[in-house]
């Protein structure tokens, strides 16, 4: 038996075994196979679980959950990139021996059984279980490669930093914009590396060394690409370097007000699919409840628009108003006359109300509320927008409804002025108010203060039409616009003024409303338009501003650092620190960081390393300035 299983002995021996090997280091095209793994996961998510058709992450992000299986999945993601950064840095090649051997087994029972049996079909339906599932294979194969050669003797910084050019300096510069990256990184490599240095020690050590790094980009750019002294830069590079940072910057400024006011083009139209009007006198029962759903809810056409158009043709404030808009966003509601309830008040609560309207120092209030059901693609803004109006009756209304309830039979209706909204703006946010423009066609409005509301008259019906009203068994109220001042209504398309008329006074078998409703964007576009234009401003604008304004301002106090002619003397002292730390020469690495320390506390002695070769004497050592080595 032993002698069958010699091989494989034979084989692990070979792994933990080191010295006969030429070692290599492939750990960051491993890390980039885990992150891309990691981004496929939270974009393609819904084709590894058994949530189908739910919209996705995005969907996930506008309704503000996360599913469990989604969260567990990303976890269990991210704690195998923290496993293998653990066992790279402490270079414990056993460790990653066990650990390759349960990916295998563990990818493959999970793709071939696992997934199976929960999304209840093949790994290889979807295409982003088998993206993957092939690059995980690339990953295995990366790592069996790092096992066989074993982990290289020394890991002296990042990967990003082997080469001094541009490519490297603006790769190096994204890694550390990456919220918690560099953090993390500088974290894990402090925690699982051997070292003297405390935490903020080598916080600052890593600071120093990506500053460095980056000046020793911009100094080889230099020398590679010098500008001759004296010679005035070429208007290619001011036109090139100086138009692009203009036109961005000019783009930021106005990138809002242009999303917004260009909304009606990138926008879909929004028609309500359902409006409520409720009218109630004082606190008693509602006198009018109606409600209209999409069969009642239309929209014109675009000759119809024209043909309103043309009845504010001598409006301005109404041309300008009709201007944000366009056919497509206007809805005309139709609501029957009569009331969808009976008007079922008490005996108790009709003797009360008749001790009101006889008393004229109560004061009698109606109100009209009216609210907008439209969808909405931003979970933020409500899918119902109300608004309402109300006032005190006067006393001759009062009297009016007293003798239509309890007095004289042969008045059967009561004008209320200025109640019933009949033009509504139903913007993108929150509001939904009436449209005082489109209340009069003239230039000026007819009287010294514009009207928002039409006039409404109120009829009560009953059952059996022989008995009083007050002891009428079955009651509802009947309401009709009273368009004889508003006769140019006449002309809107679906307008129902002047159906009835009674008496020279023009009332409508039923009460429409136009409503005007902003677009709605699309879903794609409300992560950056959810907040309106106030908060697009308060939070792109300003950020980019603090990240432009820091590039902007501050230079003077950072040009002893960022102005160094010659790195290399910092960049191999940094350079050697890592050395003497895989070296396991911890005093050392001690008394080097101490130097470096030293050299960032002497302005003076900074200037001196810093200055180019063909400036320092040949009898000159700049590193006499620096402290002596402990003992």
């Amino acid at each position: 038996m032993f002698h069958y299983l010699s091989p494989v002995k034979s084989f692990f021996n070979q792994l933990l075994t080191s010295s006969t090997r030429v070692t290599a280091d492939v750990y960051a095209y491993m890390f980039l196979c885990d992150f891309f793994n990691f981004m496929l996961v939270i974009f393609g998510f819904t084709s590894f679980g058994s949530q189908q058709g739910d919209g996705g992450v995005s969907q996930y992000f506008e309704e503000n959950k996360v599913p469990v299986p989604f969260l567990v999945m990303l976890i269990l993601q991210f704690a195998l990139i923290v496993v293998d950064r653990t066992l790279y840095l402490r270079k414990f090649i056993l460790g990653k021996i066990v650990f390759q051997f349960l990916l295998v087994f563990g990818v493959h029972a999970w793709m071939f059984f696992i997934l199976p049996a929960v999304t209840e079909r093949q790994f290889n339906a979807a295409v982003y279980p088998q993206i993957w599932y092939w690059v995980k294979c690339v990953y295995l194969l990366l790592s069996a490669y790092q096992i066989r050669s074993g982990y290289p003797t020394r890991i002296l910084g990042n990967f990003l930093c082997k080469n001094y050019n541009y490519l490297n300096k603006f790769l190096f510069k994204g890694f550390m914009m990456v919220p918690f990256v560099f953090e993390l990184r500088a974290l894990m490599d402090w925690m699982w590396t051997d070292t003297s240095m405390t935490l903020w020690d080598w916080l600052k050590m890593e600071d120093i060394y990506a500053h460095i790094f980056q000046l020793k980009c911009d100094r080889r750019a230099e020398a590679e690409y010098p500008n001759p002294r004296g010679q005035k830069v070429s208007a290619m590079s001011k036109y090139f370097l100086g138009g692009f940072c203009m036109f961005f910057l000019i783009f930021v400024i106005w990138f809002p007000l242009v999303l917004f006011a260009l909304g009606n083009t990138v926008g879909k139209p929004n028609l309500p699919t359902d409006v409520t009007i409720e009218i109630r006198l004082g606190p008693y029962q509602p006198i009018y409840s109606m409600s209209a759903q999409t069969g009642n809810i239309r929209s014109i056409t675009e000759n119809d628009w024209d043909k309103m158009s043309n009845v504010y043709k001598k409006s301005r404030k109404a041309q300008t108003f009709f201007s944000n808009y366009n056919f497509e966003d206007v809805g005309v509601v139709t609501l029957s006359s009569s009331s969808s309830s009976l008007w079922t008040i008490s005996p108790p609560e009709i003797d009360t109300l008749k001790e009101n309207l006889e008393d004229e120092q109560f004061e009698l209030g109606i109100n009209v509320a009216w609210s907008v059901s439209r969808k909405t693609t931003n979970p933020e803004t409500p899918g119902t927008v109300k608004d309402s109006n109300s006032f005190y009756i006067t006393n001759e209304t009062r009297s009016q409804l007293s003798q239509l309830l309890f007095g004289n039979a042969s008045l059967t209706q009561v004008t209320i002025p200025a109640l019933l909204p009949k033009f509504l703006k139903v913007t993108a946010s929150t509001t939904v108010a009436p449209v005082s423009q489109l209340m009069y066609n003239t230039e000026k409005p007819p009287a010294e203060e514009p009207v928002e509301y039409m006039d409404l008259t109120l009829e009560l019906s009953h059952k059996p039409d022989s008995e009083k009203i007050e002891t009428a068994v079955q009651k509802w109220w009947i309401v009709h616009e009273n368009c004889t001042v508003w006769t140019f209504l006449d002309d809107i398309p679906y307008s129902t003024c002047g159906t009835r008329v009674n008496k020279a006074v023009k009332l409508s078998d039923s009460l429409v409303i136009y409503t005007f409703n902003d677009k709605a964007f699309p879903e794609t576009l409300n992560l950056i338009s959810g907040k309106g234009i106030i908060g697009l401003y308060s939070t792109f604008v300003i950020i980019v501003h603090t990240f432009v304004r820091g590039a902007f301002t501050g230079i003077s106090f950072k040009i002893m650092f960022d102005d160094m002619p010659n790195v290399d003397r910092v960049l191999q002292l940094c350079l050697d620190i890592y050395l003497v730390r895989e070296s396991g020469e911890l005093d050392l690495e001690e008394d080097l960081f101490a130097k470096l320390v030293f050299l960032y506390r002497s302005p003076e002695t900074l200037v001196k390393w810093t200055r180019p070769p063909e400036e320092i004497a040949a009898d000159e050592d700049p590193e006499s300035n620096l402290p002596e080595l402990s003992n």
